[in-house]
């Protein structure tokens, strides 16, 4: 029945039909990604016109590169571009539900992870009834293109249709941003149209500092060339001015450090990077049970500096951004995967490479998957880490990543065997998503008030919390506790669990043997930033090199990240020329 009705319509028809669907799946990427962000991206009606246009440039490309491939054969490049135009779409919405981010060239080098056993069980753990669209655009296809004719023609008259429809949509897109720029006084001047037609939409600005919005009105393909382009590049060229507007921030950097009595009984310096630690868990109580009690211990200890209000700075990166500001003292970029550039960068002053030659400590990271997995391989390397013990040095059986009781079986064997001094970073895994199962069967959690994503969430929590206090026990059962500044913090926030609408961003920072009485620590709301001249301010340290925040330990402490040094911090990052910040 449904072949009798495909048998009306024309050859031509039914292939313009097979483009539709291609066109069809990149908007239903861009239209997820743009609802479900909740951004205030779409402000004028001229940025649903250049997304318009931008798919279809996007799908013109596609089809010509598909032609190619299949050496002319149409119908073989209709089955290519649409088994493109639907893969492509679906990895984007995928990638928005971990990363609220539409996927660019960096993480698709890391497809590799996709095999890892947590990263499979994320992935179905994200899929949504929505995701049937797919089925049935998928189906829709097979219908039409097992009606076309063996061997379909016109992909000639195909190509310059679509390359027509392209043209007229690019035109009508423009005539709509020029009427939009002459219909108010303040927009009637060549330099706002310039900047707002090629800088904003054109061009390839260097600094995307709102990468969702340029991706929904250039299109896939311009903004992936743009990002290849950018990667390319060694670098940039840092004039006088822009090497002067660092070297003030720098400066005020330094001067919120305050002159303070050093602890010199610290000896070792140890960092646990909690994965996704919010603080509404601190002092949380779900049917009379303490969700975190080590970690609550220490926030009621008043010798222990705790601060619940730290905002998190990452950007498009998550965790690896996490790991970069703490150990760099620098923002991530905004636009690109950062960890795509750090291998880039001329020079860096990583905490380990300053701890190494200030302190002459001994440097080791402790990974709890692979140690190619976001390249954590070559950014210990840059941070200037002597070693890093990844799952594959784990001695007994485990599964393709570690648990917090095994990263801290790890950690400890470390320090078992290490010289002191040392500075050891220990990354838990844990508390990453899918908070679908419980991570520690022998802690219940029944309030059934709350979702299971929340239960399973809080259950790791539990989890981690006791992994954490039972290796703080080992360090004093060996006397390295007395002897070391301890820093325990989360890489990002889980937006997805808050039980409370104001329970989201925040994240916690404790800072173990500082010698400085908590009340002396700035208390209110502060940055992941700050975290890096705050320890160097502990530890007496003066490197010329003090990263962009600013320190905890002053009381007249004003907060660090504006948009000023959003632009500097990637000014260092992209440098060429940024030798003169570190040496």
């Amino acid at each position: 029945m449904i072949t009798s009705w495909l048998n009306r319509f024309t050859e031509g028809q039914k292939v313009a039909a097979i483009v539709f669907l291609c066109i069809a799946n990149l908007i239903f990427a861009h239209y997820y990604v743009i609802l479900n962000c909740q951004l205030e991206m779409i402000m004028r009606y001229t940025d649903i016109f250049d997304n318009i246009s931008g798919v279809l440039i996007d799908i013109c490309c596609i089809f010509v590169f598909c032609l190619l491939v299949s050496l002319g054969r149409l119908k073989t490049a209709l089955l290519l571009c649409f088994g493109v135009s639907l893969l492509w779409s679906f990895s984007n919405v995928l990638y928005f539900r971990f990363f609220e981010a539409y996927l660019s060239l960096a993480p698709m080098g890391q497809a590799h992870t996709l095999f890892d056993e947590l990263m499979f069980k994320c992935m179905i753990h994200e899929l949504r009834w929505v995701d049937c669209y797919y089925l049935f655009s998928l189906f829709l296809f097979i219908l039409i293109y097992r009606n076309l004719g063996p061997h379909v023609s016109g992909k000639g008259v195909l190509f310059k249709k679509l390359i027509l429809l392209t043209i007229l949509c690019v035109f009508v897109a423009l005539c709509i941003h020029v009427s939009w720029c002459l219909s108010a006084k303040n927009r009637r001047y060549v330099t706002f149209c310039m900047s707002y037609l090629y800088y904003g939409h054109v061009g390839s600005d260097l600094f995307l500092c709102a990468p969702r919005f340029t991706t929904y009105t250039r299109g896939f393909v311009r903004t992936l060339i743009s990002e290849k382009y950018i990667n390319s590049q060694n670098g940039i060229e840092l004039s006088a001015d822009q090497i002067e507007e660092i070297s003030k921030s720098m400066d005020k950097s330094r001067n919120s450090m305050i002159n303070t009595n050093v602890n010199h009984g610290i000896e070792n310096v140890i960092f646990i990077l909690v994965e996704s630690y919010m603080s509404f868990t601190s002092g949380l109580k779900v049917a009379g049970e303490d969700i975190t009690p080590n970690l609550n211990r220490l926030r009621q200890d008043s010798t222990i500096y705790y601060n619940g209000k730290m905002c998190p700075n990452i950007t498009i990166g998550e965790s690896s951004d996490g790991q970069f500001i703490y150990m760099t003292g620098l923002l991530p970029l905004r636009s690109l995967l950062t960890i795509s550039r750090v291998g880039k960068m001329a020079h860096i002053s990583g905490l380990a490479k300053v701890l190494k030659d200030s302190m002459g400590l001994e440097t080791r990271m402790i990974i709890p998957t692979v140690a190619s997995v976001w390249n954590q391989d070559r950014m210990c390397q840059k941070y200037g880490f002597d070693k890093y013990y990844s799952s594959s040095d784990y001695p007994m059986t485990h599964s393709g990543y570690l648990n917090d009781y095994e990263v801290f079986k790890l950690a400890k064997d470390q320090d078992k065997q290490a010289k002191q001094p040392f500075f050891s970073v220990i990354l838990t895994m844990s508390m990453h998503q899918p908070y679908k199962e419980e991570v520690d069967p022998m802690f219940k959690i029944n309030d059934l008030s709350l979702t299971t994503e929340q239960r399973c969430y809080l259950n790791a929590c539990h989890y981690t919390d006791a992994q954490i206090g039972d290796y703080l026990d080992f360090l004093k059962k060996t006397g390295i506790y007395e002897k070391s500044l301890i820093v325990i913090a989360a890489d990002h926030d889980v937006k997805k669990v808050a039980l409370k609408s104001d329970d989201r961003q925040m994240i916690p920072l404790y800072i173990i043997n500082g010698g400085i009485p908590r009340q002396q620590y700035w208390q209110g709301e502060c940055q992941q930033l700050d975290v890096y001249p705050t320890l160097l301010n502990l530890l007496g340290l003066k490197p010329k090199w003090s990263g962009l925040g600013h320190s905890l330990l002053n009381p007249e402490y004003e907060n660090s990240v504006t948009d000023s040094i959003w632009k500097q911090s990637e000014w260092v990052v992209l440098g060429e020329n940024n030798q003169c910040f570190f040496d």
